[in-house]
């Protein structure tokens, strides 16, 4: 009589960002092998995980190793190098770390056995200027950031090794991602900045007039879950958008933060002229997740936003 099956062994690139943090503790739970590599040094907050191997380095350099990927049944490249402001600034940089860097992954999945990879794309900046709100998984990717582009090209290229080779793959659009242990002092994420401000005393800018950016937040343990659902569903190919569901313009975040932050943080807002490379009203229709994973937000906008500024105030204390 055989025993019980080995848990699958699962690598996770950029896996100390702050959804490769919630992925691996979420897949550690669940009893998963994880290998996670990046360029930092482990998350301290990953170092008591069970089936945890950790890997540093740069991922174009560790995958000169041919046996790196050995036994490696899902790749989850969360690496990515550069935000839309920075891609755009400098696409030739852009498109050498992080879309040169997927082809030379994807070869190297398929040299090596793996089965399957999981790549969290972008929804916020691959649609561009959209037609219809929520937006589909069909409608037309027309992105118009540097960032956009290389992320599409990137998904191009894993639909070409499933073509060629047989790999599987799942891709998610996320839009746009908040919770605790996002940088409050970057330049990505509206909840994330907008807590950084408050936090030291800063005014929160907006671009435009705050009723233009339109996006549907989701706290980044739902995009977890969404990634360990796609890996473990057994369709061989597929796009999910993953959002929050409910559209939220920047206006109405702001409001949404005056009710979570203390009184004595009181904040100011100022607005600047739009960017171009900001897509206006963006809600995703995230209903075939829902339907074929069975996966839809779980964590409320309030709740998830309370959560998260105890949080930061908490982290805020200790500097």
């Amino acid at each position: 009589m055989s025993g019980p099956n080995p848990p699958r062994r699962c690598l996770v690139t950029g896996g100390n960002g702050f959804i490769g943090v919630y992925l691996n503790e979420l897949l550690a739970a669940r009893g998963y092998e994880i290998v996670i590599c990046d360029r930092t040094s482990l998350a301290d907050s990953l170092s008591d995980l069970d089936n945890v191997h950790f890997v540093q380095g740069e991922l174009v350099t560790l995958l000169a190793d041919r046996a790196f990927l050995r036994n490696i049944d899902t790749v989850f490249h969360l690496a990515w190098a550069h935000i839309p402001e920075s891609a755009t600034q400098n696409p030739v940089v852009d498109i050498q770390d992080n879309l040169v860097m997927t082809v030379r992954l994807l070869q190297a999945c398929v040299e090596q056995g793996v089965r399957r990879i999981v790549f969290p794309s972008t929804g916020g900046a691959i649609y561009g200027p959209v037609k219809q709100l929520p937006v589909p998984e069909t409608h037309p990717t027309r992105p118009i950031s540097a960032y956009g582009v290389t992320k599409l090209a990137a998904e191009k290229y894993i639909e070409l090794y499933h073509y060629l080779h047989g790999l599987e793959y799942a891709i998610l659009r996320p839009s746009v991602p908040y919770g605790p242990g996002q940088d409050p002092f970057g330049r990505q994420g509206a909840v994330a900045v907008f807590m950084g401000n408050i936090l030291v005393g800063q005014p929160i800018s907006i671009w435009g007039d705050g009723d233009t950016i339109v996006r549907d937040f989701f706290h980044v343990s739902d995009l977890a879950r969404a990634c360990v659902a796609v890996m473990e569903h057994p369709a061989s190919a597929n796009v999910y958008n993953i959002g929050g569901g409910q559209a939220v313009s920047l206006n109405q975040l702001v409001d949404y933060l005056n009710q979570v932050v203390d009184p004595d943080h009181g904040f100011d807002v100022r607005y600047a002229p739009v960017r171009p490379f900001d897509v206006p009203r963006l809600v995703l229709d995230i209903s075939r997740a829902h339907q074929e994973l069975g996966w839809q937000p779980e964590i409320d906008l309030m709740a998830g936003l309370t959560d998260t500024w105890l949080w930061y105030k908490d982290v805020w204390k200790k500097y």
